[in-house]
């Protein structure tokens, strides 16, 4: 899909697999984005794990979400799809859009980690998900005042922020855990590598 095509807002975007989502061709887009190249890089790193992904629908009406992840045999779609407000304002739309492409590619992992199998690159997947969840928390128990901030919701929203919203990455920067720990950034970097298998 291309940025024409979401800032058109069909009611219904479809692809066949992940090679499909491409949302950064247009100049104009580029050239008005200074997160561009991150965002990029994001995309690029998250389209492996979208394979399930297979349709991009936009909603009207008065919704107390504007973009929503919704996985397989939610409200009887047959795929995994994503759902985006037609209300959106174009600034706010690839970034939302992104968002909601990172939960796509996260959900497997967080939600089915406890697979059948031993392997060692299953338990490794189950040790990122619980170092995740404790840093969540050990986070909000550390910094009351990060209490509503919406990226320590839960696991699904901290990792789809972690990506997407840089002012969270700014907070989360200024961070560490312990005196004489790594800083919290480069801490979850190590845990999402051990995650994804990089």
């Amino acid at each position: 899909i291309t940025n024409v095509e979401l800032l058109n807002r069909p009611p219904v975007i479809t692809f066949n697999n992940s090679s499909e989502v491409v949302i950064y061709n247009s100049e104009k887009y580029y050239k008005s984005n200074p997160n561009y190249q991150a965002e990029l890089r994001i995309l690029n790193f998250i389209k492996p794990h979208l394979k399930n992904l297979r349709a991009i629908s936009f909603f009207s009406g008065e919704k107390d979400y504007v973009g929503l992840f919704m996985p397989k045999a939610y409200e009887n779609f047959p795929e995994n799809h994503i759902k985006i407000s037609y209300s959106l304002e174009d600034n706010s739309l690839v970034g939302t859009v992104l968002h909601e492409l990172i939960h796509a590619a996260t959900y497997d992992a967080i939600h089915f980690h406890k697979a059948n199998n031993n392997s060692e690159l299953q338990k490794r997947k189950e040790e990122a998900i619980f170092e995740l969840e404790t840093l969540r928390k050990r986070i909000l128990k550390l910094i009351p005042k990060y209490s509503d901030e919406y990226g320590l919701t839960d696991l699904d929203e901290f990792i789809a922020e972690l990506f997407s919203n840089t002012e969270f990455q700014l907070k989360l920067s200024k961070l560490t855990t312990h005196k004489t720990e790594k800083p919290i950034l480069t801490k979850i970097a190590i845990i999402l590598k051990k995650l994804f298998n990089i």
